[in-house]
Order: C-alpha cells, then sequence, then structure tokens
C-alpha cells in the first residue's frame, strides 16, 4: 500500500511541471500579464446578451432605437472565440459609443463602454487578461472646433478605463499627435 501511496505522489508531483508553466514567449507574458490562460480571468457581472445589455449602456439612446452588433474579429482574452462589440443602431454622428462584451457561449459578460466612431482595435498587450484597445473619438469642444484624440483603454478588473490620451490632428492618414497625457 505504501508504494502505491509513493508512485501516486510521484504522478501527482509530475503534473505540476514544466507542462503547467507558460512559455516565455507568450503574448500573455510579453504583455507583463500574469494570469495565465483566458479562462483565468476574472469576468464581472453576469453573462447577458450583448444586443439587449447594450442599450444599458448608451445614455443618448433614443427611447426606440435600439444598438446593433458591430462585426469585428477581435478576441479580448485569448481565448479563441471572438468577442462582440455593439455600436448604435441610430446616427450618432460624433456622439457614437460602443460597449465591448468577453463572450461565453451565447451570452457576454460586458467590460466597458467607451466612445468612438468606427476607428477602433484592440491591441497587443494586456491589462488584467483582456487586451487593451486604441480608439479615436473626436468631439466640439468650448472652443466649438472639432477636436480628435488616441485614447488606450485598460481593463481594471472591472470595466475599460481611460489609460492615456493625447490630441491629433483631425485626419485619417499621417495625422500628427501631442505626447500621451496618463
Amino acid at each position: 500500500m505504501r508504494s502505491r501511496f509513493a508512485l501516486l505522489l510521484v504522478v501527482v508531483a509530475g503534473c505540476g511541471g514544466a507542462a503547467t508553466q507558460k512559455p516565455a514567449d507568450s503574448a500573455a507574458a510579453k504583455s507583463g500579464d500574469h494570469e495565465g490562460t483566458a479562462s483565468a480571468v476574472h469576468l464581472p457581472g453576469e453573462c447577458v446578451d450583448p444586443a439587449v445589455d447594450g442599450d444599458r449602456h448608451d445614455p443618448a439612446r433614443p427611447f426606440d432605437k435600439h444598438v446593433q452588433s458591430d462585426v469585428r474579429d477581435d478576441d479580448l482574452d485569448g481565448d479563441g472565440v471572438v468577442d462582440m462589440f455593439v455600436k448604435p443602431g441610430w446616427a450618432c454622428g460624433d456622439a457614437c459609443r460602443r460597449s465591448a462584451y468577453v463572450m461565453r457561449g451565447t451570452c457576454g459578460h460586458w467590460v466597458g463602454t467607451f466612445p468612438s466612431v468606427d476607428r477602433y482595435e484592440a491591441l497587443d498587450t494586456k491589462s488584467h487578461g483582456l487586451r487593451d484597445i486604441s480608439t479615436r473619438p473626436r468631439r466640439v469642444e468650448d472652443d466649438g472646433q472639432m477636436h480628435c484624440y488616441n485614447v488606450i483603454l485598460r481593463f481594471d478588473g472591472e470595466q475599460y478605463q481611460t489609460a492615456k490620451q493625447r490630441e491629433c490632428e483631425c485626419k485619417d492618414e499621417g495625422a500628427k499627435c501631442t505626447a500621451w497625457n496618463e
């Protein structure tokens, strides 16, 4: 009996070896994310239908309009499943807001809402297990002029928050930007 117990200990101890360690060249290791796999990411709130829940996160939504899916191929948590963004299903001009959901099966966990026109992307860097997002919102400021920005959003464990931003020229190609304001 003692030899079987010893054999069991050897087998169990062997399970924690190199096979379970994160490779040094993984995306998570490169980004400084030390949480491991996508399943280790703590997701806030209930798992919901993004097309229904998205209406709650846009205060500018007309009462008779609803959000719609924004077709993307971004996988925010690295689990191999495309996550969902919803956008306004109405004309919103420069006041558009997107909501992001990390999908689990047919439902998703809301992880944040951010101002954006169509120019945003998931970056290779991660915060708390989710890829950072770069967006290019624009808005009319107190001076009556249109101002364009580049904003980096990071997941804080509950939702995406502005990590840094800078003002940029309002043109599509070759826009010059100020230094980052963190």
